[in-house]
């Protein structure tokens, strides 16, 4: 149970509300009283978000120009900023050898610099107010690998881990905490175009807790961190991955990884 008056005075602001974390923590967050500012380079469905009341804002996250006006017309707008999630992400399962440079360079802008450009955005806002909360979704993939096989994906969740480090020991003192969630697998609609029914049955084996994750899974740890009483959090990757790094079960080895990415890849080619 969360407070909602607490909420009411809050104003949180979500990236990559189009998508499953994302879109359910703006929800969330509004239904707890905030008022809640949505972020995304596009909307396939207004109406769900307008029936809330959320603010939406248009804004592709890899675009500096672009992230300082929309933070900056949201600051004037509600003379604050207290909440940064920064969910905004893309994927795409293709490996190494099959990955586009152009699919590479987009992957690492939005999933890794949009979130230092958000950050950075939001950062003499918060500096000012002496207070600010920032979650970064990143992955088990950043301490691993990702099971859809970017190595992009890979490596800007990774990063995410590393900027999330050095911006909590930088900001901490200013009264901003700044931490990251490492999600396992979520059942999203990004997930399941990237990955179809036979993986996702795979994965479930390896999961201790017997299922893969839920956007709520997310959300009750983004919220816990994203509390005022969560001030002595600062810098930790969290993981919300149901048991995965356990080895519960042994994975594919990589020759039957190789020969089940090649088909998928072709597929898409």
């Amino acid at each position: 149970m969360h407070d909602k008056n607490m909420w009411s005075n809050q104003v949180v602001m979500v990236t990559g509300v189009n998508g499953g974390i994302g879109g359910h923590a703006a929800r969330q967050f509004k239904k707890l009283g905030a008022a809640v500012v949505g972020i995304d380079v596009n909307f396939d469905d207004k109406k769900q978000f307008v029936e809330l009341e959320l603010d939406l804002n248009r804004c592709d996250v890899s675009d500096w120009s672009m992230v300082k006006d929309v933070v900056g017309a949201v600051n004037q707008k509600y003379g604050r900023i207290d909440v940064l999630v920064n969910a905004a992400g893309l994927a795409t399962p293709h490996l190494a050898r099959n990955l586009p440079m152009d699919m590479w360079r987009k992957i690492i802008e939005v999933d890794l610099n949009g979130i230092y450009y958000m950050t950075m955005a939001v950062y003499n806002y918060m500096s000012a107010q002496k207070y600010g909360r920032i979650i970064n979704i990143s992955s088990v993939a950043g301490k691993r690998m990702t099971f859809n096989g970017c190595p992009a994906y890979t490596a800007a969740k990774a990063g995410i881990i590393g900027l999330t480090r050095h911006l909590a020991y930088e900001f901490a003192p200013e009264g901003i905490n700044v931490n990251t969630i490492c999600p396992g697998t979520v059942l999203t609609d990004l997930v399941r175009k990237n990955a179809d029914a036979k993986i996702i049955k795979q994965r479930e084996r390896n999961y201790p807790i017997g299922r893969v994750l839920t956007v709520d899974d997310i959300f009750r740890a983004i919220v816990f961190l994203a509390e005022p009483s969560a001030s002595g959090i600062c810098g930790i990757s969290l993981d919300i991955d149901g048991g995965v790094q356990l080895g519960w079960e042994d994975s594919e080895d990589y020759f039957a990884r190789k020969e089940r990415m090649s088909e998928i890849n072709e597929r898409k080619l």
